[in-house]
């Protein structure tokens, strides 16, 4: 049953904090929208911040994952496609393991031909090139270099979001995304 266990309401959860937490909050039907119906998390401010918190982390994962990947292809003895097959293990080893404490590992194994998970795969298909490349791009040049141009997904994923998706733009979002744009530009001459 997607939700909180029965035994574990949200003081509890809080009070043993962790990766129990952590477990509760990613089981299904308990994402901002479910935790907040079922009263959880109250007010759009804590909406707001739990995904402006993951934001970060994702983030600085990225960036700690630049710093690793460059130390460890500096070696001498690590191809670009060795560390991209290290890396990308744990990934998919963590990925599995998030779903299976969701108890989703077998409707994903099952309803595989389902829509949404046809657009999983080509999203796979998509992060395996965007990766790849990244990887590729960081054993031949410099990172400070590499990492803006590869950053720009930003741009492209937002103008995705609008166009394919029916998101709304701003006018300061467009202006931020052109000063992305410089940015880059700035800092790859």
């Amino acid at each position: 049953m997607p939700g909180l266990d029965p035994g574990i309401d949200a003081v509890t959860v809080q009070q043993v904090g962790g990766l129990r937490e952590w477990i509760a909050r990613i089981k299904p039907g308990n994402d901002e929208r479910g935790i907040q119906e079922k009263g959880h998390v109250r007010g759009r401010g804590a909406m707001v911040q739990s995904y402006i918190l993951w934001a970060l982390l994702g983030m600085a994962g990225y960036s700690l994952m630049t710093l690793f990947v460059k130390l460890a292809e500096r070696s001498g003895s690590a191809t670009t496609y060795m560390v991209l097959a290290v890396s990308t293990t744990i990934v998919a080893i963590f990925a599995i393991a998030v779903v299976a404490l969701r108890g989703e590992l077998k409707p994903l194994l099952l309803e595989l031909e389902r829509p949404p998970l046809l657009w999983a795969i080509a999203g796979g298909i998509a992060l395996t090139i965007a990766v790849s490349s990244l990887f590729h791009a960081l054993s031949l040049g410099p990172a400070n270099v590499v990492v803006p141009i590869y950053g720009m997904f930003i741009v492209g994923g937002a103008l995705l979001g609008v166009l394919v998706l029916g998101e709304p733009m701003s006018w300061t979002k467009v202006i931020g995304l052109i000063a992305a744009v410089i940015g880059v530009v700035l800092i790859s001459l």
